[in-house]
């Protein structure tokens, strides 16, 4: 089985990633091994994961056909997440300051629109032409073992997606 997640920052993916790594277990590939964008090393690990693997990799969001092309027997897994819960969990560790405003909001045809919103409807638009997918709700985990409820998490910092010890 080889898996890529992919979705929007903070809509849920690292967390995903780990707990499908953890129930199917697969080899886990976090996306800051392939500095979270190099698709040629990115291409690099995968092979030398062999074929029970899931990769964190949601900076390759646009790249998956790219990716289906070098590993045809790949499914993608996207994490999907309210957009307000995402906004929150941005402010929360600060990632809509000022200065990164330009990051969370694009300008499209319709306006400006946030930019997960933006990756959501790239992939309602593109999901079809991919052979194999899945699609899960932030939520869908909640009775995962490292579920961890959201007044524990409010003291999270980004990337984490477990209770320190």
């Amino acid at each position: 089985m080889k898996l890529v997640v992919v979705g929007p920052s903070r809509s849920g993916s690292t967390f995903v990633s780990h707990c499908l790594a953890k129930s199917y277990d697969l080899k886990h590939i976090d996306e800051m091994e392939f500095d979270a964008y190099f698709l040629d090393v990115f291409f690099e690990i995968a092979k030398e994961a062999g074929d029970s693997w899931i990769a964190h990799a949601p900076g390759l969001f646009a790249d998956m056909f790219k990716i289906l092309e070098k590993i045809p027997d790949v499914t993608f897994v996207i994490v999907k997440r309210d957009i307000e819960e995402i906004q929150n969990s941005q402010f929360r560790i600060k990632l809509n300051m000022e200065h990164d405003k330009r990051k969370l909001f694009l300008n499209t045809e319709t306006g400006d629109q946030h930019v997960a919103q933006v990756q959501y409807s790239y992939w309602d638009k593109w999901k079809k032409y991919l052979p194999c997918w899945v699609e899960y709700s932030y939520k869908d985990f909640e009775n995962h073992p490292f579920w961890v409820a959201d007044e524990a998490r409010k003291t999270f910092e980004p990337k984490q997606w477990k209770l320190k010890n």
